[in-house]
């Protein structure tokens, strides 16, 4: 998209670009980190019929919910493919990663008890990453709220091609969380 213009067009004139309606919300985040999460095996869960599907869904969300407060992460997205979590990005956590590193721990151990229709085990792959990101709400009617940036980018990349690891952590989220250790502090 060329700056200030619309996707795919070229850029438009300063009065063009005054004319825009700006975001309800938007935010800069320089130091932020996202939980992308991927249920592998959804097709056992796609299979049920709606009703069922949207009932256990339900549940699942329940607990990923209930674990979310109690280590203050923010739920962006979930559904029947996955959900998004971050930290950093609603209110200021100067250890983030490591925020998000215990809920990923947590959500781990929860899914041992939770079962996809059938016997088998919800196959989740969950890849975290940190750095700078921008977020806000989309739109002017049935706002979306979204969150972009490096880290988004390159956990989407990672998750995409990822068959056998449960977890993955990338980058600045690496960083962060060898730095907390290197300084003692518990993760």
């Amino acid at each position: 998209m060329a700056d200030g213009g619309q996707p795919g067009s070229p850029a438009g004139s300063a009065e063009d670009v005054q004319r825009v309606r700006k975001p309800m919300y938007e935010d800069e985040h320089e130091s932020c980190s996202i939980l992308l999460a991927r249920i592998r095996n959804d097709h056992l869960l796609l299979a049920y019929d709606s009703h069922d599907q949207f009932r256990w869904l339900h549940r699942f969300y329940l607990v990923l919910d209930r674990i979310a407060e109690q280590h203050r992460v923010y739920k962006l997205y979930g559904g029947p493919h996955g959900f998004v979590i971050s930290t950093g990005v609603a209110e200021t956590d100067e250890d983030h990663a490591s925020t998000l590193l215990r809920f990923s721990l947590h959500v781990l151990q929860a899914l041992q008890q939770i079962r996809l229709p059938g016997p088998a085990p919800v196959d989740l792959c969950m890849v975290l990453a940190s750095g700078r990101a921008a977020s806000g709400l989309l739109g002017t009617t049935s706002l979306t709220y979204q969150i972009v940036g490096r880290p988004v980018a390159v956990a989407q990349e990672l998750i995409d091609g990822q068959r056998d690891l449960p977890f993955i952590v990338r980058g600045g989220a690496a960083t962060l969380l060898l730095c907390n250790v290197h300084l003692g502090q518990a993760i």
